[in-house]
């Protein structure tokens, strides 16, 4: 398995794995869900060796691969989105509402509900394959980055006031990030 995600009230989990395929299940059943075919196009097969991220509301399946973001509506499998020149991490805020993954230009941040997007502030220069983690803050305030570039440096970007925070420091090359709430869970490469 390549990567999973689960939907915040824990009734869907989404998984791709190294071949890309994406598979949706009801975890409550353990039984996968069905996958409709689109455009064509059969659903599980539309990323390779990428990643998932499953909306926090179950509705949204953003899957990622050789470069290009994928968005499909989860029930239906309707193709909602589709960007390329993205790289991973990707990730969804809490409520749903944004979207967030590594670009060429910087980490960008897409609003769901009507597609548009904004580039997160220029100080951050960060850039597409430069990043290990990214997070949203549970209260989807902040972006919490992993850069791979600058030592054992998080970042923290506040996105209303559009301005980087103090960077978080002490681990050696970190690696994977979480968080809930004010806490800040990361581990390294070294342990």
């Amino acid at each position: 398995m390549s990567s999973v995600s689960l939907c915040a009230d824990g009734t869907r989990l989404a998984s791709s794995s190294i071949n890309g395929e994406i598979r949706l299940f009801d975890v409550e059943s353990r039984k996968p869900l069905p996958f409709p075919e689109h455009d064509g196009e059969r659903w599980l097969g539309w990323i390779q060796r990428g990643l998932v991220a499953l909306s926090p509301d179950g509705q949204l399946l953003a899957g990622l691969g050789q470069g290009t973001l994928t968005v499909r509506n989860a029930n239906s499998g309707e193709l909602v989105s589709k960007y390329e020149q993205v790289a991973a991490p990707i990730c969804f805020s809490p409520d749903s509402r944004s979207l967030a993954g590594m670009t060429e230009a910087g980490v960008r941040i897409w609003n769901t509900g009507d597609w548009s997007s904004r580039l997160v502030g220029a100080p951050l220069a960060i850039t597409l394959h430069q990043s290990r983690s990214l997070v949203f803050t549970s209260d989807g305030s902040r972006l919490i980055i992993c850069p791979t570039h600058l030592g054992g440096k998080i970042k923290v970007w506040n996105i209303a006031d559009n301005r980087m925070e103090e960077g978080l420091t002490g681990l050696d090359r970190p690696c994977s990030i979480s968080t809930q709430g004010s806490r800040v869970a990361a581990v390294g490469c070294e342990g």
